[in-house]
């Protein structure tokens, strides 16, 4: 494939063996297409009058940016298995020296932040029918129950078999 590159301006760093690297864009000689490139240019060697060898490495950049999104989605994933990690680390030195209230306020707080929610709460279903909050991670104030079934969403129960 041909191409034709915009030239890059000489400086005065070039004479004292400098480098220069940075994004530019190559066409096809064709299609006029760009093609996004990553140059490194070089000086080798030098004359009494200035640079006589030049070097230069192009990569080709067509399809950086889905790369570059592909490895943000994996660090995003990386971090989030991180905090999973330490949250139930966390959970699990409550879980052997800590007390009930304790645990269940931290769990609370992992599940919001791991789910990336503002609010969270642990419920028990009580005698009476009703669903009585143990841990609440959220705006105040803090609810002490929840109605049960269609009157709340914490209530509603799951179809069967889920």
């Amino acid at each position: 494939m041909s191409a034709s590159c915009r030239p890059v301006r000489w400086s005065r760093r070039w004479s004292s063996g400098g480098e220069w690297n940075g994004l530019t864009e190559f066409r096809h000689f064709v299609t006029g297409e760009p093609i996004p490139m990553l140059i490194t240019t070089f000086v080798l060697q030098h004359t009494r009058t200035g640079p006589s060898l030049i070097a230069s490495i192009a990569q080709d950049r067509r399809g950086a940016e889905e790369d570059e999104q592909r490895l943000h989605r994996a660090l995003a994933e990386s971090a989030y298995r991180a905090r999973e990690q330490q949250a139930i680390a966390d959970l699990s030195q409550l879980a052997v020296g800590g007390d009930l209230d304790e645990l269940l306020a931290a769990a609370a707080g992992a599940a919001a932040a791991l789910m990336g929610v503002q609010c969270s709460s642990i419920a028990q279903m009580s005698d009476d029918g009703e669903l009585a909050v143990l841990a609440y991670r959220g705006p105040e104030p803090s609810p002490t129950t929840f109605a049960p079934g269609r009157g709340s969403q914490p209530g509603l129960p799951p179809p069967a078999g889920q």
